[in-house]
Order: structure tokens, then sequence, then C-alpha cells
């Protein structure tokens, strides 16, 4: 006879689903789980008996002998990191500081659009749908439809708005989490200023978007905060502990790349100062994540903040590793990928290397794509167009990794920059499901994000107004 669930909300099937999903990760995260997959098959539609196999993975210690030093603490974090700039040499007038923020905002967006219809797609796959129409190596939005022996098939049917067909219905760019959390961090850091903390990103969820536009931590943070904050005390104050507890209960997919999309509204902010936008973007991953999820939002906020005054794209990267570990998985998998650049020199080749060691992490896994990114990157040479096909010609979470890429890529060229091919068919709108906020002009958001780097920024640094000849 099967047991009485834990709670009538929580079944033995959906808590079998999370074990087998925490056993997964924390294997990878290289805590010591002996026993437990066992224990897991014979406990089967025996919903206490999953719990207390749940209950001793999250319990499980980390063998002194794994080579990896993976703290989710700030204070632990920076102790292990290389050393780095900190601060990076800052010489924009106020003319070109805007152009970049202008230029990373509608790269981001871009790239929403351009990877949403082949979201989860493998290279193979991607490669498969394009060469059908003649459209490979890709150089465009994609196709609403693509062939297969010899029957019409859709790409990303629930994104026809993001396909070139869609986009002559409604020049704008449809509403994504990618183009919600960037919104939503820069009326973070507009709300509560530079000081914001991990609670006061909890609350500002709970009131700025519906529960359906999050997902895997983001959906499980939403609701424990939800839940914890009910009963008349909807603004009580949260000790970090208590915070850490409710926003990681019943928690799974700790690593998914569900921080690293929120990174972008803080490098914007802190355009030169990687450290500060490593430091929010700590803030907000603490949420929902742990260990390299945490370390992604990290690592791309300090290089998008790079990237407005660093003198390429891999300085910019470089630059983004001195903030995270120096012995954690993704800086390994990162430094490994510049490595295989050096010796390679072909984005397919070392896509290859990239999928060989790393798809061992899920399509949304942090690491295998900011791998994804970094590749792009260097392959692109500094071209729009070249970063941002590329990223999204290697498949895995390409709406994620194409607006990281175009981030990155926007912030270091500005928005005169991007060609028109890319920009003009969104019309300078994007739509969002932030309440009050929709449809947006483009250039307006990142004019207030610029506002907010003007400000920070140069008050960081004590800088003069210079004048824009």
């Amino acid at each position: 006879m099967m047991a009485t669930p834990v709670s009538p909300l929580v079944d033995a099937a959906w808590l079998e689903g999370l074990a087998r999903l925490e056993l997964a990760n924390r294997s990878l995260q290289g805590f010591d789980l002996a026993g437990l997959s066992e224990r897991l098959v014979a406990a089967k539609g025996d919903a206490d008996a999953i719990w207390a196999v749940y209950q001793d993975a999250l319990a499980a210690a980390i063998p002194a002998e794994y080579p990896f030093a993976e703290p989710n603490g700030l204070e632990e974090i920076r102790a292990l990191r290389p050393s780095g700039p900190r601060v990076m040499d800052y010489d924009l007038s106020d003319l070109q500081l805007e152009d970049k923020v202008h230029g990373a905002l509608l790269g981001r967006i871009i790239g929403v659009i351009l990877g949403r219809p082949v979201e989860g797609a493998t290279e193979a796959d991607i490669r498969r749908r394009l060469e059908s129409t003649g459209d490979y190596p890709l150089a465009g939005y994609f196709p609403r439809y693509w062939t297969e022996n010899g029957e019409r098939r859709e790409n990303g049917a629930a994104s026809l708005r993001s396909t070139r067909e869609g986009l002559r219905m409604r020049a704008a760019a449809e509403a994504d989490d990618d183009i919600n959390y960037v919104l939503l961090n820069t009326k973070l850091l507009e709300k509560y200023g530079p000081n914001f903390s991990t609670t006061d990103v909890g609350y500002l969820w709970l009131e700025s978007f519906p529960a359906n536009w999050s997902w895997g931590p983001e959906r499980t943070a939403y609701l424990n905060l939800a839940r914890f904050t009910d009963y008349g005390e909807r603004w009580r104050p949260i000790d970090f502990d208590t915070l850490w507890k409710v926003t990681h209960y019943l928690h799974e997919s700790s690593e998914l790349i569900g921080a690293q999309i929120r990174a972008d509204a803080f490098g914007y902010a802190a355009p030169g100062l990687p450290e500060l936008a490593a430091e929010w973007a700590w803030r907000d991953a603490a949420l929902t994540h742990v260990k390299n999820g945490i370390y992604g939002e990290m690592l791309f906020a300090a290089i998008i903040a790079a990237a407005f005054t660093a003198r390429g794209i891999r300085e910019a990267v470089e630059v983004g590793l001195t903030e995270i570990p120096e012995r954690c998985r993704l800086a390994e998998a990162v430094r490994n990928t510049l490595a295989w650049w050096d010796e390679l020199a072909d984005w397919r080749a070392v896509y290859e290397r990239i999928a060989e060691h790393y798809n061992v992490y899920t399509p949304g896994g942090t690491i295998n794509n900011a791998c994804i990114i970094v590749n792009a990157l260097l392959a692109g040479q500094g071209d729009f167009e070249r970063t941002m096909t590329i990223t999204v010609m290697q498949g895995q979470d390409t709406d994620c990794t194409a607006a990281t890429a175009g981030s990155i890529i926007g912030a270091w060229l500005g928005a005169s920059s991007v060609p028109e091919k890319w920009s003009a068919p969104l019309a300078d709108t994007f739509y969002t499901a932030i309440p009050g906020e929709g449809p947006c002009s483009i250039s307006a958001v990142a004019g207030r994000a610029y506002a907010l780097g003007r400000t920070f920024g140069k008050s960081r640094r004590n800088l003069p107004f210079k004048w824009d000849m």
C-alpha cells in the first residue's frame, strides 16, 4: 500500500522527481551520495521514504579531495578569486556611454528574439533546420518553417512573433523572461539604489511579475517567499539565513542559467566597475541559486561592466573571471574554452570540445551555456552579426545565450554600430510581463539604465563631467 504523502499538495511522484534532480545536481557538485540512488529506486511510491532520501542528499558532505572550492557567501567567494582590476580605466564621454548602454540593451533583445525559435535545440538540429531552407550558416532571424522528409515543420511553435514572418506582422520584441529581468533589475536599482538587499529582490519580484513568468529555481523562490510573507506581514524583515531557507526549500536545478540571465542591468549600471557589478549580481543570484548558478550571474555582470571600457572582448572575459572563485567548475570551463580557441581557432571545433566535456549539464545549465557564449565572443572577433549567429548555431539555451552575448558585444560596440538589419525589425519596441511597463521603447529603457550607470559609476569614481564635442 502507498504511504500517505508528506503533504496533500506534495505526492510521491512529485517528490521522486525532485529527489532525482537533486541527486543529479549534487553529484555534479561533488557531494558524496553513495547508496542514495539505490534507496530512491527502492522508495518508489513511498513519499516518506523518498523524503528521507531527499533530506539525506541535502545533508551529504563534499569529500576533502574534491578539486573545486565553491562557496555561496560573497566574502568566501571573494577570498578565492584571482587578482583583478576591480575598477577599470574610464575614458567615455556621456554620449559614448549612452550609446554603449543602448547597444547593450539592443543586443540583448535582438539575441532573445534570434534565439527563441530554437530554444533547447542541439547544434545538429539547428543546422539541419537551416540547411532545409537554405539559411545555413545563419545570417538573419529564423523563418517560421523548415522542412524534414518533405514535411513542413515549425520553428518555435509558441514563438511565431520571434520569426521573420512574425516580426513583419508586428515590429516589436515579444515578452520573454530574458527581457523581463533586465527591466526588473533596472527597476530594482531605481527603487532601492546601489545598496539593495537580497530581500529587496524577493519583495520586488512578488509585486512586479506573475508567478507564471518564473521557471525552475525562480518559481520555487517566488512561491516559497509568497507563502512565507502571507498573513498580513508582506514586508516583514527577513534575516539572510532565514531568507536562504525560505527561497531554497524544496528547491531544484540551482545551477541552471536562470540567475545568469538576470546579470545585465547590473553590468549596465556599473560601466568599468566589474567588482561592483559582480557584487550586485551576487545579491540577486543568492535568492535562487547556489555555487556555479551564482557565479554565472557574477561572471557575466562583470564581463558586461568590463566590456564598456575593455580594449577587446577577450579582455572583458578575462576580467570577468577575476570576480569568481579561481577553482570553481565554471572558471575552469571558461579557461578551457579560451585555451581551446587558442589551439583550434574554429568555433565548430571548439564547440565539439565544449559538448564533449560539458554537455553532462542540461541544455539550461550555467556552465555549458557560458562556454558557448565565450566561444561565440571569441569567434565573432568584434563583429555583431557573427557573434550573435555563432552563439545561436551552437544550440542549447539559445535565447539566453544570444541575449547575454548581445549585451556584451553591444556594450563594446555601441548601438550606433549595430547593423540596421537586426535592429529595424524591432522598431525600438519590446513587450514585457511586468505590469505598467509595456510596451516599452528600447531606447527609453536604455536611457534609464544609462542614467543609473552615469550616477553610480561616476559617483564611485569621483569623475568630473566630460563635455561632448
